[in-house]
């Protein structure tokens, strides 16, 4: 048993830093320690029995602990790029955006270098308004490019979460099938399952009967 402990805990320590942030797998290693309970008078009867169904069950285990890590983590890279394509279509919104801010500060800083009153107030009389109706489409283009934006991101979002969201589902799937597999190996229901060498494929002829 003092092996058996060893293995547990192996397979604890190995996920309890992704299981720290995600409780799917927080759940599946809580229904390990479960099952260890509900069958420690098989463990107790068997335990090389018992042994050998953690040894081979637990690496299944991990197989899809490490399947469902780096699905989840394709899922958020996939959305992740998808967003800074989004935002690199921006760019060229963006640029206008700035060449007309800039262009309406730099005409406002020529009318305040004038010395002369009747030139400095008419200046910013006539570019303050010019100013004002680029601001107007500044905030007006922003608008325009904020609300396309926001309902790209939203696509991504949503599409992020099905995929997560199967992802999840699958591992679930997965992981509940084994513990299944795993119970009733405890129990002494079913065999520990080993890797079958293929049969063999003869390359000789048949031999044939001759007719009578």
């Amino acid at each position: 048993m003092y092996k058996l402990t060893i293995i547990l805990l192996s397979l604890i320590a190995g996920t309890a830093f992704s299981a720290s942030s995600n409780n799917v797998l927080r759940n599946t290693e809580l229904n390990i320690l479960q099952l260890m309970v509900d069958t420690r008078e098989q463990q107790r009867a068997n335990p090389e029995q018992s042994l050998a169904c953690f040894d081979y069950y637990l690496k299944v285990l991990d197989d899809h602990n490490e399947e469902y890590r780096l699905g989840f983590a394709a899922c958020l890279d996939e959305a992740d790029d998808k967003r800074s394509n989004v935002d690199a279509a921006t760019q060229p919104e963006r640029d206008e955006i700035e060449q007309s801010a800039k262009t309406s500060c730099e005409a406002l800083n020529v009318c305040a270098k004038l010395v002369g009153s009747v030139d400095y107030f008419s200046c910013f009389s006539s570019t303050g308004k010019e100013s004002t109706e680029s601001m107007y489409e500044i905030s007006a283009n922003a608008g325009e490019s904020l609300a396309k934006v926001r309902e790209e991101y939203r696509v991504i979002e949503s599409a992020e979460y099905r995929c997560t969201n199967a992802t999840e589902r699958v591992y679930v799937e997965k992981t509940y099938k084994t513990n299944q597999e795993l119970q009733s190996c405890l129990r002494g229901e079913s065999s520990v399952p080993t890797t079958a060498a293929p049969p063999e494929v003869s390359t000789s002829n048949p031999e044939t009967t001759p007719a009578p």
